[in-house]
């Protein structure tokens, strides 16, 4: 495409005087000056033609200089700088460490949604490094549902644990309810066997519907086991040889326990309850709380129960000696029983997460045993009706003289009833140093808290607030600016003169927060801080 043809240059580009004479006239052309315009233009239209070649030449240089730059720069490109151990570490990020929540878990056996089969077939370096990490395998989760007899799932399932051998393993096991006995039955006839080998290297366990799954696995032992999670979603049904017992295992180093909807604490299974540290109840009957008392019980969460209706106080007590960490998420009604109920000596975090459509009278939050020891507490309420700051503060808020760390979401009026009361004569939570709250704005409140962070500077009987974090709630639906309010920014501004030290403001939640933003059970493990989501 090149050519050595000479370019016009600008002199040759003029036109001859003889024939720029017709540019200013409408004289008729002579014959002889129409030949030597032919001849100029054939000139003009034979360089412009080199120059297209010229061009389209440079062009093709220009990608071909572009592409081998391209290439260069893939060769050095970050991730094939990386080690192979650091390649697999960033693998394991791909891959869920439980497979506990089923909404987002896509099926293990699923070769073309499950993260290690799409990394293991992305070049040879991949595969070799997926293969490498065996931990990458052993989370699995099986859908019996989507099996078919014939299918390869036996196949798939076989080579994970292959490729996962000897990692401990973060099972799921779940089906559709209304193909129950089907799924049992594919269980039963396909994946026993091969399960009940298994069963030594399994640490975490999650069977959505254990009636009989669960049995399936009756006489193995689960040495491993760490975790266990039980969701009852119904009753047994209705087999030919519905299990006549519940099965022993032996869980030497079972701690954590999930257990939902479980019509009677012997459900389906006995436990070593007495060995458990870390235990979430939902939807269960009392006498499962008395199988863990006065055991060495840490932490204990409870999501709503099956206790009969009624407004007295339970007769029973159950403590828990070595419990810190007590999670409540319910109704002003459980919460009274809740707090009735369970007795922590050495309690030092509270959490709770309070729903009621209605305000019962008399029934306020109440920390009925040793409120004083605790030290770090988180309350989130939602739609409260007829609080009054004497049912927050003084029943509630009063007796917790200890805290040093609270969280709190609360209707506009208890926030403000409470931030009055941080530095009145009557004087509550007079140990706080850290504040973390959830709002929608903060002109609302903002002269309470403000007057609050003033007066405990020159308080002897109150410690000085020493933090605020403020998550600042903001709506983004179609219409809305999703820029900080300049009330935030003003308030925000405010809260950093008052205080000695920094003030954090974030502004990414959404939805029906604050509610959103104080899960009370966010880890099947109930290990995660709820509060480091704000």
């Amino acid at each position: 495409m090149t050519t050595d043809a000479p370019i016009p240059n600008s002199t040759a580009l003029d036109i001859n005087p003889r024939i720029s004479r017709y540019l200013e006239t409408n004289d008729q052309i002579d014959p002889a000056d129409s030949l030597l315009i032919h001849e100029d233009m054939a000139r003009l239209l034979k360089a412009r033609v080199e120059l297209e070649k010229r061009m389209v030449a440079i062009q093709n240089g220009l990608n071909g200089l572009d592409a081998a730059i391209q290439s260069r720069k893939a060769v050095l490109a970050p991730i094939r700088l990386l080690s192979d151990d650091i390649l697999g570490a960033i693998f394991m990020w791909c891959t869920p460490s439980s497979a506990s929540d089923l909404d987002e878990t896509p099926d293990s056996l699923d070769v073309f949604r499950w993260p290690p089969w799409i990394l293991s077939h992305v070049c040879r370096r991949w595969r070799k490094t997926a293969l490498a990490h065996k931990r990458l395998w052993s989370t699995i989760a099986l859908f019996l549902t989507s099996y078919s007899d014939g299918g390869s799932s036996l196949q798939l399932f076989k080579t994970i644990l292959q490729r996962a051998a000897p990692c401990e393993l973060a099972l799921t096991i779940d089906h559709a309810v209304a193909d129950e006995s089907d799924s049992y039955l594919f269980f039963r006839n396909h994946f026993q066997e091969i399960m009940q080998a298994t069963t030594p290297q399994i640490r975490i366990l999650h069977v959505p519907t254990p009636d009989y799954v669960v049995h399936l696995l009756a006489g193995n032992p689960l040495h491993g086991l760490e975790c266990l999670q039980l969701t009852y979603r119904r009753g047994f049904i209705h087999l030919q040889n519905p299990p006549a017992r519940s099965p022993l295992f032996t869980m030497p180093r079972l701690h954590t326990l999930v257990y939902e909807f479980a019509a009677v604490p012997f459900h389906g299974l006995s436990l070593p309850w007495a060995q458990l540290k870390n235990v979430f109840l939902g939807y269960s009957k009392t006498e499962v709380l008395e199988l863990l008392a006065d055991t060495g019980l840490e932490v204990l969460a409870l999501r709503h129960s099956r206790h009969e209706a009624n407004h007295s106080v339970p007769h029973r007590t159950f403590t828990f000696p070595k419990l810190h960490t007590l999670w409540l998420d319910g109704n002003s009604e459980e919460m009274y029983h809740f707090f009735a109920l369970v007795c922590g000596p050495k309690l030092k975090t509270l959490k709770i997460a309070l729903d009621d459509t209605f305000f019962m009278s008399g029934m306020f939050l109440s920390v009925v045993h040793y409120p004083g020891v605790i030290e770090r507490l988180d309350v989130a309420c939602k739609n409260l009706l007829e609080v009054t700051a004497d049912d927050l503060n003084n029943r509630f808020f009063k007796p917790l003289s200890n805290v040093r760390e609270c969280y709190v979401a609360l209707p506009a009026q208890a926030m403000r009833a409470l931030f009055s009361d941080l530095s009145a004569d009557n004087l509550i939570l007079p140990c706080l140093r850290i504040l973390r709250l959830s709002a929608d704005g903060l002109d609302r409140y903002m002269d309470e808290l403000s007057r609050a962070i003033a007066a405990r500077k020159d308080m002897h009987n109150a410690a000085k607030l020493a933090a605020v974090e403020v998550s600042l709630l903001k709506n983004t639906s179609p219409g809305w600016d999703d820029t900080e309010s300049s009330d935030g920014m003003v308030s925000l501004a405010r809260l950093r003169e008052l205080l000695d030290c920094d003030v954090r403001m974030y502004t990414h939640l959404e939805d029906d927060a604050p509610w959103n933003v104080l899960p009370p059970f966010a880890s099947c493990e109930i290990e995660l801080d709820p509060t480091e989501l704000y």
